[in-house]
């Protein structure tokens, strides 16, 4: 078995879509391809809509395997137009698709025009083809694997939540005079504006209640300690939500948690993390960091941290040939600090 050019690849159920030489689509079981039919296929130009998703969709069926030349329809639309909202096949072609030949038809279509674009955009091109593109494998077998967390410690850490929010609850119930929900705008707004007068002059007002929304809580800080102590069962309670009671339920088997990592939410080609959200644990508190020490490598391994600093300023640096910029990088200056020192017209030291 030989194939010559590209070939539009979809996976259905327990079959997979070919559509070959632009003209014959053929309907085949995944199980009856063998190991010689899908080492055709990693040679060849694979063009899909979502390249991740048909990796997976081929991983849910048993087979291994990474293409060689992927052309991913879905990361070109947003490589090309990254401001563009609906970049679906449909909005792409700019019209309905029917059946699935249509279906087949308009990847390859929208392939053409993309090529044509990347055509008129090398650089573009360039980092489709070695970046974007190959990384979906590799964004692929981190999604599978996933993450493992220690599950004892999430339910150690929920206990220990869970008693803190009932201890602050009840010095607030004290304070208030009586039991409320203080997970209800409006019986908190009652609270604070009517039982204990707190001023409401700058308060946002709703239609039947003043707002009792952060903004408005900081306008309020230092005018009583039920404030402060508001905040602190805020963020006690989302963590405890949104992370230690909500991670351990989504595991597998292994205690692995597996997020999804997008390469086009963020309109600066940043990784996304979603189902469930990975990025937005909180590292600046000392709770927030103990929910991160919930996360474990497997065995002898361990985790490595790196980060760029000042990523943005140092593309700025680079676009604009800024040469004070580049010689106070290239000097490690901190670049803030010399800003706030040049603004304010005082030395770097003070």
């Amino acid at each position: 078995m030989s194939l010559d050019g590209a070939i539009v690849f979809h996976g259905v159920d327990i079959e997979v879509l070919l559509l070959l030489e632009q003209k014959t689509v053929t309907y085949t079981s995944i199980s009856s391809l063998d190991r010689s039919a899908w080492r055709v296929f990693e040679l060849a130009t694979v063009i899909s809509y979502d390249s991740k998703l048909l990796y997976h969709h081929l991983a849910d069926h048993g087979v291994s395997v990474r293409f060689g030349e992927l052309h991913d329809i879905h990361q070109a639309a947003f490589l090309i137009d990254p401001l563009r909202r609906d970049r679906s096949l449909e909005a792409l072609v700019g019209g309905e698709i029917e059946g699935t030949a249509g279906y087949m038809a308009g990847m390859w279509q929208v392939y053409d025009w993309q090529c044509e674009a990347f055509d008129h955009t090398p650089t573009i091109a360039k980092i489709a083809r070695t970046l974007d593109f190959p990384l979906s494998y590799n964004l692929f077998a981190m999604e599978r694997r996933g993450i493992k967390i220690d599950k004892k410690l999430f339910a150690n850490m929920s206990k220990e939540l869970g008693d803190s929010l009932t201890k602050l609850e009840q010095e607030m119930y004290t304070m208030a005079g009586y039991d409320f929900n203080i997970a209800s705008p409006a019986q908190l707004s009652e609270v604070l504006f009517t039982k204990l007068q707190l001023p409401t002059t700058g308060i946002k007002k709703g239609k039947t209640s003043y707002s009792t929304g952060q903004k408005e809580l900081d306008k309020l800080r230092g005018q009583h300690p039920i404030i402060e102590l508001i905040e602190q069962t805020r963020e006690l309670a989302k963590l405890k939500n949104t992370y230690v009671d909500t991670l351990p339920e989504q595991t597998d088997e292994n205690d692995r948690v597996h997020t999804t990592f997008n390469q086009d939410v963020a309109a600066t080609g940043r990784l996304n993390s979603t189902n469930p959200n990975l990025q937005n644990i909180p590292v600046r508190s000392e709770l927030g960091r103990k929910v991160r020490e919930g996360f474990v490598p497997e065995g002898d391994n361990v985790f490595v941290s790196a980060d760029y600093s000042q990523f943005e300023l140092r593309l700025d640096e680079v676009l604009s040939g800024d040469d004070d910029l580049i010689n106070d990088f290239n000097g490690d200056v901190e670049i803030h600090t010399k800003t706030a020192s040049e603004v304010y017209k005082v030395p770097m030291d003070d």
